[in-house]
C-alpha cells in the first residue's frame, strides 16, 4: 500500500524577514545607484542590470520560503520530502518503522519520558497549533531522533499496523 499526505508549512519569522530584506534590497540598491550616477542616461543600463539580478534573487527567496512537507508511506517506511514552491523536491528523511521507538502526541507519560532523553530534533509540521501533531522518536546509526509531523489517519493507521505497541493515538 502507498499513502501520501501533504502539509503546508506556515511562513516562519526568519522566512518573513528574508522576504522583506529581499524586497527592500531590490528596491533600494538600484535607486541609490541611479542617484550616484545622477540619472546619467549613458550609465542607465547598470542599475537596470542590477535590478534584474536582484529581482531574480528575490524570486528565488520567495520560492525557497514557500514550503510544503509530503509524507509518503510505502511498505514499511515513512519518507518525508520538502517541496519548495510546488516545483522542487528534496528528500529529508527515510524512516524504517522497525526503528521507531514511539509515536505519540504531547502530554502523554511516554512523551514526557522521552523528552528527558538526548535526541536530534526535526520539525516537519505546518508550524500551526494542530490536533493532528504527533512526535516520532526513532533510533538509527546517529542515535535518537525526534520528528514532529502531522500524519493523516491512513498513514497513522499503517504505522499502527506495523508497530501497534509503539503508537499512542489520540
Amino acid at each position: 500500500m502507498h499513502y501520501e499526505w501533504l502539509v503546508k508549512r506556515k511562513l516562519t519569522f526568519p522566512d518573513l524577514i528574508k522576504r522583506i530584506v529581499a524586497i527592500i534590497i531590490t528596491i533600494a540598491i538600484p535607486f541609490y545607484i541611479l542617484m550616484a550616477f545622477k540619472f546619467n542616461p549613458k550609465l542607465f543600463i547598470i542599475p537596470v542590470i542590477i535590478l534584474a539580478a536582484l529581482i531574480y534573487v528575490t524570486v528565488i527567496v520567495f520560492r525557497r520560503t514557500n514550503i510544503e512537507f509530503e509524507y509518503i508511506f510505502a511498505q514499511d517506511e515513512l519518507r518525508i520530502d520538502k517541496i519548495m514552491n510546488m516545483t522542487s523536491r528534496k528528500n529529508l528523511e527515510n524512516i524504517e518503522i522497525s526503528k521507531v521507538e514511539l509515536v505519540t502526541y504531547e502530554g502523554t507519560d511516554a512523551y514526557n519520558e522521552y523528552e528527558n532523553k538526548d535526541y536530534e530534533y526535526d520539525d516537519y509540521s505546518s508550524g500551526l497549533e494542530s490536533e493532528n501533531k504527533y512526535y516520532m522518536y526513532y533510533r538509527d546509526d546517529n542515535g535518537l531522533t525526534k520528528i514532529i509531523f502531522e500524519p493523516n489517519e491512513a498513514i497513522l493507521d499503517q504505522i499502527i499496523k506495523l508497530a501497534p505497541r509503539k503508537v499512542i493515538k489520540k
